[in-house]
């Protein structure tokens, strides 16, 4: 590993470290004196989905609620905002004592919101809410990825000037403007970490647009953009199914390659943290150079910690206040980011350590 590499794995394993302690920080249990509120309730997490992560986070929320005493469980949303309000529904019936909840479409999530806590039933969303204006107000903890991102915008921006000295950062962005984590907090935490070392004069956009987050379509985006304008150094978008078909679009034109984990075309950054974008992490010949992910672990506990504040009472039932969940990046470093994984992801039940030396480390 160059010396260069070496110095900014070193930075980002110090930064992964210290965005998991604030994490911890942020969402420490709160226990009662003489016990936990969650002793003997019945709680339920209703996730977005079953994929790895919603899997940690359920299981890491079904984990502490039940050292606290709680009948928990994690149930699979199902990506369907219509088979969650039908779960909420089935909650209610069931008379639980509180609910988490990660909605797949906030505006549709208003009337199981109200349903439940109209008959007594707290709830704590995790992810999303809905605008207040809607009618539906619960406190929650959600995902603010700005900051982590911006170290991320920070660290292209600098491998950019110490590998390309004089050249403009020049980037490209699939993003979705509907969603605010995505446009506010992690794409734009990424821009203004390049323009921060950059300065505005030497950074041109060069596309951000919304790109709906399925590999064909946007490896379809990137096609075009190829054709129409291919000069850019830098590629990132909100999600891994965003930049993945990106990505392959890139490599099909001989592009997003490395030596020796230096890019020759682009610097590209993702964000999720799957098995395929590990991949590329850890390929010398690949240029993906940094990677965010989620912490199940940090935010399944969130989300116990949630319901065992409205349980106290110390939070109220309609209160609108709002703890944020940050990620954590990942390096090249397979064994820093193992360790990681370990932590996080170590409670599912198909989980399989990380072989650093399939990737050569």
């Amino acid at each position: 590993m160059d010396q260069s590499l070496q110095r900014r794995v070193s930075r980002v394993a110090a930064v992964a470290a210290a965005v998991v302690m604030a994490a911890n920080v942020a969402v420490a249990p709160v226990i009662a004196q003489d016990g936990s509120a969650l002793d003997g309730k019945k709680v339920a997490f209703l996730l977005w989905s079953y994929d790895a992560y919603q899997q940690g986070q359920g299981n890491w929320f079904v984990e502490v609620a039940s050292e606290r005493g709680a009948d928990a469980r994690a149930i699979d949303g199902q990506v369907d905002p219509n088979i969650q309000v039908e779960i909420m529904s089935d909650l209610v019936a069931e008379g639980v004592d509180a609910i988490a909840f990660q909605p797949v479409e906030p505006t549709a999530a208003v009337n199981a919101i109200n349903e439940a806590q109209a008959a007594g039933i707290p709830v704590f969303l995790i992810g999303a809410k809905p605008d207040p204006s809607l009618g539906a107000v619960a406190p929650s903890a959600l995902f603010n990825d700005y900051e982590v991102t911006k170290i991320a915008g920070q660290n292209a921006a600098k491998w950019l000037q110490e590998n390309k000295p004089g050249e403009p950062a020049k980037l490209v962005i699939f993003d979705i403007l509907e969603i605010a984590y995505c446009t506010e907090g992690r794409m734009q935490g990424f821009v203004d970490g390049v323009t921060d070392v950059m300065g505005e004069e030497n950074v041109e956009v060069k596309f951000r647009d919304t790109v709906e987050h399925k590999r064909d379509v946007s490896q379809a985006r990137m096609e075009d953009l190829l054709q129409a304008d291919p000069d850019f150094n830098i590629f990132t978008a909100c999600g891994a199914d965003g930049v993945l078909g990106g990505i392959a679009a890139l490599q099909a034109a001989g592009r997003a390659t490395a030596v020796d984990k230096i890019p020759e075309t682009e610097y590209i950054f993702t964000i999720d943290g799957t098995p395929s974008e590990l991949e590329l992490l850890f390929d010398p010949n690949s240029s993906v150079m940094e990677t965010m992910t989620l912490t199940p672990k940090e935010n399944g506990t969130a989300a116990a910690d949630g319901l065992e504040r409205l349980l106290s009472g110390e939070l109220e039932v309609t209160s609108d206040e709002t703890l944020s969940l940050p990620g954590v990046l990942l390096s090249p470093d397979c064994e820093v980011t193992a360790g990681i994984f370990q932590e996080q992801y170590g409670l599912n039940q198909d989980f399989e350590p990380l072989d650093c030396a399939a990737y050569g480390q």
